[in-house]
């Protein structure tokens, strides 16, 4: 895809590649955004969601001034209309992209576009990722432990993960209940091996606060406005 201008769903989460999300769209810019986006051919209705670093979903634009630099590239997969005009919709998300500088455009109904880059894969993973294939599935099935006894569910009830390392990154990132810094410094993080050698400090962090607290907080809550979109 290389550069793009997409229109951008700010929200106050981060979607990852190979993710599918369900959304409830009832503003009236995002409607738009949506009934253009069905005059496309299917595999090319592509919009841009980025995680708010600070703001509001709805509102003002000054929600819409404080926004994460990378996002990802969310393709429409289902759409139903509802009676009164408002979508209910599921987005896979594809490739991660860089929002460019200066070239946010506002329409006057509200809806942010921007130019963005399309990262390209980073490349086969290393030796490297490989080689810590084996700890982060281990760590990976601790935390899913940790977590289900924390809930009052015994043992691992998690699917198996991938072996492939890029695949088992973003499932590790799905998998994380962390809040929406350290799930964008993961979308954000540039090769495979990073990425992995992030995770495994991140499911260590986690895995030692289930144990030592025996709970696990709604971490985004305190720090995100609430939107029904």
């Amino acid at each position: 895809m290389g550069s793009v201008r997409l229109p951008v769903f700010p929200l106050g989460m981060v979607l990852f590649p190979g993710t599918l999300l369900p959304l409830h769209v009832f503003e009236q810019r995002y409607r738009r955004m949506i009934t253009e986006l069905l005059e496309q051919p299917e595999g090319t209705r592509w919009f841009g969601i980025v995680a708010i670093r600070a703001g509001r979903e709805v509102g003002d634009l000054d929600g819409h001034t404080d926004l994460f630099d990378t996002g990802c590239v969310a393709d429409l997969r289902r759409v139903v209309v509802r009676p009164d005009g408002r979508f209910d919709i599921v987005v896979g998300g594809r490739s991660r992209f860089r929002l460019r500088a200066g070239t946010h455009e506002v329409a006057p109904d509200g809806l942010l576009s921007a130019q963005v880059d399309i990262r390209v894969p980073d490349g086969a993973a290393g030796p490297a990722a490989h080689a810590l294939v084996p700890q982060v599935v281990r760590l990976l099935a601790d935390y899913r432990e940790a977590l289900g006894r924390a809930e009052g569910v015994s043992g691992d009830t998690g699917p198996h993960p991938p072996t492939e390392p890029e695949a088992l990154a973003w499932a590790v990132a799905r998998a994380l209940v962390v809040d929406v810094t350290d799930k964008q410094q993961m979308l954000a993080t540039g090769t495979v091996d990073e990425l992995l050698h992030l995770q495994v400090r991140l499911l260590r962090r986690e895995i030692g606060l289930l144990r030592h607290l025996g709970a696990r907080a709604g971490v985004e809550l305190p720090r995100v406005h609430y939107s029904a979109n």
